[in-house]
Formats: C-alpha cells, structure tokens, sequence
C-alpha cells in the first residue's frame, strides 16, 4: 500500500472512531432539524478528501445546515448553506456531499432542510 493511500486510511481510520467515540459523548448542538429525509436513496461515503486541512489536526466540534428543494431528478437543487459553526470550515464539503446524494426519482419538495454534524478528537502527539 502506498504511503499517500495509507495516510488517507489512517485519516478515515481516526475519523470513524473519533466520531463513534463522540458519539457517546457530547452531543452538537444543531439550530435545525434536517426534513425530507425520507426522499433520501442514497447518501454517500465520507471520505477523507470531504475533511478539510484546516480541520485536520483539531478537536473539531462543527455543523452545516444547507436549504434546498427537490424538482423530482433525484438531486438536490439550488442547495444554499443557511447556517455553520464554525462558519465556513466544512461548507464546501458538506456541498459537496449533499450534491452526491441521491433522491427518489419523483420526490418533489419546495423547501427542504440537509444538516450535517462533524466531530473529532485532536490525537495525542507522539
């Protein structure tokens, strides 16, 4: 395994549990909560290319709250971020993500709500 490709499972590695371990833990207070879930067909892996540099490294504790309807493609449509904390760090990512997510062929809703949590653990430096 390459040395790029082995940093990059670490970096999922760490994520996955910090976010398990955070799980348990505090909660992150979100403003909203996210509607039409139930159009959602498939939502797609996060990967280490979705967690920006500037969050790498850092206890992170961090929520996008992004408006978007749905015209029955299967895609979100004119996806606006309305909220984040912090502001700008993760909504690229979180865009980015909800742009990969599919929706039932035909589901149709004018004004829909997408939020997205992110939490980790800084690790111990060595």
């Amino acid at each position: 395994m390459g040395s790029r490709k082995l940093k990059n499972s670490i970096l999922l590695l760490l994520f996955f549990a910090a976010d398990h371990a955070l799980a348990a833990g505090p909660v992150i207070e979100v403003p909203v909560q996210a509607t039409c879930q139930e159009h959602i067909a498939s939502e797609p892996r996060v990967t280490a290319q979705d967690w920006p540099k500037r969050a790498r490294g850092r206890e992170i504790s961090a929520y996008v709250v992004i408006s978007y309807s749905l015209d029955g493609s299967g895609k979100a449509m004119s996806p606006t971020v309305t909220d984040s904390k912090p502001k700008g760090l993760f909504d690229e990512s979180t865009l980015g993500i909800l742009e990969r997510t599919e929706f039932v062929q035909g589901a149709k809703a004018p004004s829909c709500t997408y939020v997205r949590t992110y939490g980790s653990v800084k690790r111990a430096e060595r």
